[in-house]
């Protein structure tokens, strides 16, 4: 029994990490794979954001396991999935009504993504840290998605006062990892005012985005797009950087101001206008749709489309950045 525990090579010992198994409305099990704290279905299936998933409980050989992991990059690895299935656990607790047995399990699960942010403090490639504050910073957004639509089905006062603190302490992480990427970000800014890439890698700027209020004319502000539904973004003018992965389309948290997604739209040279179907997102960006082709989990509420633009080719010109009105999506 032992025995099988070391004899996962690498790859599979990675997979196992990740892997979860989600129940469907119907009661079937289906696969899925753990991606900035949400078990995604491996196939294209309807799946609530809050439904159940299966997984371990944290072992005693686990703890062991990370006490003698030593590579920075992997211990938040590994703390980052004991802290998401404790949060699952807690979940489940709370929609059973067992605020308290919940309370304990939320308190586990934001200990180890505090231990997991220490961590990847002092993973020392920059851009591996940046990828894991940024993973990070999304659990924690995917989180209070989660938790919100958990608070509308719990009725107790106490499982609702719970859910409140677990929001607090997922605006937390958020603000904690911005934070330090913001004095990143100036600390760069001052030792390179230009904003030209010294790095000699394509695509790498470290000038503040010029943000503008008024390049959108769709969607405009109280408009309500339901899901499935396609509509018109559509921008005042076409963009100013044209070259190849220059644009993006993103979808931000109303309330937090926080990316939630990436739109699964291609810019392509001279373009203003694009159609979008509600709901189309992309976990992540790589030169319009052709990014991870896994879904964001998008729940109803309000939000903001972000439009960014950046100069891929020479690295000198102006990053630009603006945003929609909010717009609610249903």
């Amino acid at each position: 029994m032992f025995g099988s525990i070391f004899m996962l090579s690498p790859i599979q010992a990675q997979a196992a990490d990740l892997a979860c198994t989600i129940e469907t409305p119907n009661g079937d099990i289906i696969d899925g794979t753990w991606i900035n704290g949400v078990c995604q279905p491996n196939v294209t299936v309807a799946v609530a954001i809050d439904a159940k998933v299966h997984v371990n409980s944290v072992s005693f050989f686990e703890r062991i396991k990370l006490f003698f992991t030593f590579n920075q990059g992997k211990k938040a690895d590994m703390l980052q999935d004991f802290s998401n299935r404790n949060f699952e656990f807690a979940k489940q607790e709370l929609l059973t009504g067992n605020t308290e047995q919940a309370k304990i399990l939320f308190e586990k699960s934001g200990k180890d993504i505090m231990k997991a942010e220490v961590a990847i403090a002092q993973i020392k490639d920059e851009e591996k840290k940046q990828e894991a504050q940024s993973s990070l910073s999304a659990t924690a957004s995917n989180r209070t998605i989660v938790l919100t639509a958990v608070q509308a089905k719990v009725e107790s006062t106490t499982a609702k006062a719970a859910i409140g603190d677990a929001l607090i302490k997922q605006a937390e992480v958020r603000a904690t990892i911005d934070a330090k990427t913001e004095v990143k970000e100036e600390s760069e800014q001052k030792e390179n005012p230009s904003g030209v890439n010294v790095s000699g890698s394509l695509g790498v700027s470290v000038k503040r985005p010029v943000e503008e209020s008024s390049c959108f004319v769709s969607p405009q502000a109280g408009e309500t797009w339901p899901f499935g539904s396609t509509n018109t973004i559509k921008l005042a003018n076409p963009p100013v950087y044209n070259e190849h992965c220059s644009n993006t389309f993103s979808l931000v948290s109303a309330s937090t101001n926080q990316r939630v997604a990436y739109l699964g739209v291609q810019s392509v040279e001279g373009q203003s206008s694009y159609l979008w179907t509600a709901g189309d997102t992309l976990l992540s960006f790589s030169c319009g749709s052709s990014g991870d082709q896994s879904p964001a989990v998008v729940s109803p509420g309000q939000y903001k489309i972000r439009f960014e633009e950046q100069d891929t080719v020479s690295g000198t010109g102006q990053p630009i950045s603006c945003e929609s009105g909010i717009i609610t999506l249903d």
